[in-house]
């Protein structure tokens, strides 16, 4: 995701980021504008549908394929 956002940044777009509070868990990358913790998975996934204007979705692993159904 750093990849993405990186380049929303260097062409002036925004990003906004949406984390699951977990035990072990990475920090938030220097090219987000704004992000938020949420204590549940259900939660993050409603916020993403929500707030989107189009997906695209490339080739994963089971996590991606529970994101987009």
């Amino acid at each position: 995701m750093e990849a993405a956002n990186r380049g929303a940044k260097d062409v002036g777009g925004r990003s906004v980021a949406c984390n699951i509070q977990l035990p072990v868990e990475q920090k938030p990358n220097q090219y987000l504008d704004k992000w938020v913790y949420m204590k549940h998975f259900f939660v993050r996934k409603v916020l993403l549908v929500k707030y989107s204007f189009a997906f695209v979705v490339m080739p994963g692993g089971y996590g991606t394929m529970d994101e987009i159904f």
